[in-house]
């Protein structure tokens, strides 16, 4: 197995054991359990990375920045994926409970006041930007791009 496919699965793997016990202890994002995804990204690269120059030899700045972004992809699904059924089939409440979050949010900002139109056509919206196809979405997207930059 090409090491960007199996360190990437060990972290999307880590990174959706980490979800599934940040929504156990009901904990925020700026929680140690956040950012400890964040390490386990970081070291999922850098294993990649040593592997390959184990086996290939000296990679070039481009290969190596194309592997770290590849290990990031296949994490990102598989915890995507992952994000994916737990939402849909396991714990319904977990997108339900976003939703209300993101209206109160929404409702309570001083800084942006919207008119009876405006929120009726937000409140369709809000189903549509939080679903659990879009906490994949997100979530893959997500992970490439903190690769990316940890690459």
């Amino acid at each position: 197995m090409k090491p960007q496919v199996k360190y990437g699965l060990l972290v999307g793997l880590a990174s959706f054991i980490i979800f599934i016990v940040m929504n156990a202890v009901a904990a925020d994002r700026g929680n140690i359990l956040y950012y400890m995804s964040m390490f386990i990204l970081t070291f999922g690269i850098y294993f990649t990375l040593k592997d390959t120059r184990e086996t290939v030899g000296t990679i070039s700045y481009g290969r190596g920045l194309g592997l770290g972004v590849l290990c990031a992809l296949v994490a990102g699904s598989s915890d995507g994926i992952g994000r994916y059924v737990y939402c849909k089939v396991f714990n319904h409440n977990y997108i339900l409970n976003v939703r209300n979050l993101y209206m109160d949010v929404l409702e309570g900002n001083n800084s942006m006041k919207y008119n009876a139109e405006q929120m009726a056509m937000v409140k369709k919206l809000v189903p549509v930007i939080i679903s659990p196809g879009s906490v994949a979405i997100y979530d893959i997207i997500g992970t490439v791009f903190t690769g990316f930059l940890l690459s």
